[in-house]
C-alpha cells in the first residue's frame, strides 16, 4: 500500500493516489510507444473481445458513444494548449486515455497518457503534436473497432 485516503471518499483524491502508484509500477517497465506502422496493431482486439464477451452489438453501442464524445475531448485538449492550460491538458488526456482503454485502443491510450504526464509536468511545448499523435492513432483505431464490430462470431 502506497497511499492513504480516508472516508468518505474525495473521487479526485482517490484518482490521484491510484494514477500515482500506476505511474510507480510503470516505471519498472520499459514501455514502447506505438507508432503508426501498419503492422502494429492499434487495439488489443482478444483483450476487448474478452471484455465484452464476444457481444459485437455491445461493441458497435460503445464505437458510437465513442465517436460521438470523442471529438469534443479533442477540442477541450485543443482549447487547453492553445490557452496553456497545463490542468485542462492533463484532464483532457486523462478522460482520452480512458476512454481509449476502455476500447483496448491501447497506442492512442498510451498517447493520450503521455498528453495527460504533459499537463500534470506544465511542459506543453509538445502537446499539439502529441494531440495530433493521439488522433492519428484514434482514426487507426476507430478503423478496427469498426471492423471488429462488423465481424460475424
Amino acid at each position: 500500500m502506497d497511499g492513504y485516503i480516508s472516508k468518505p471518499i474525495d473521487v479526485k483524491a482517490l484518482d490521484e493516489i491510484l494514477d500515482g502508484g500506476l505511474e510507480k509500477r510503470l516505471k519498472d517497465f520499459i514501455v514502447v510507444a506505438p507508432n503508426n506502422d501498419p503492422s502494429i496493431a492499434p487495439v488489443d482486439a482478444e483483450e476487448l473481445l474478452q471484455r465484452i464477451d464476444g457481444d459485437r452489438a455491445f461493441l458497435s453501442e460503445l464505437v458510437a458513444i465513442f465517436r460521438v464524445e470523442y471529438p469534443g475531448q479533442i477540442q477541450n485538449a485543443q482549447e487547453a494548449i492553445a490557452r496553456k492550460d497545463a490542468a485542462g491538458v492533463e484532464r483532457a488526456g486523462h478522460t482520452l486515455k480512458g476512454a481509449l482503454g476502455n476500447l483496448s485502443a491501447t497506442g492512442a491510450s498510451v498517447f493520450a497518457g503521455e498528453l495527460e504526464t504533459m499537463g500534470r509536468s506544465g511542459n506543453l511545448a509538445l502537446a499539439g503534436a502529441k494531440l495530433m499523435e493521439v488522433e492519428n492513432e484514434v482514426h487507426r483505431a476507430l478503423e478496427t473497432l469498426d471492423a471488429l464490430s462488423l465481424e460475424s462470431v
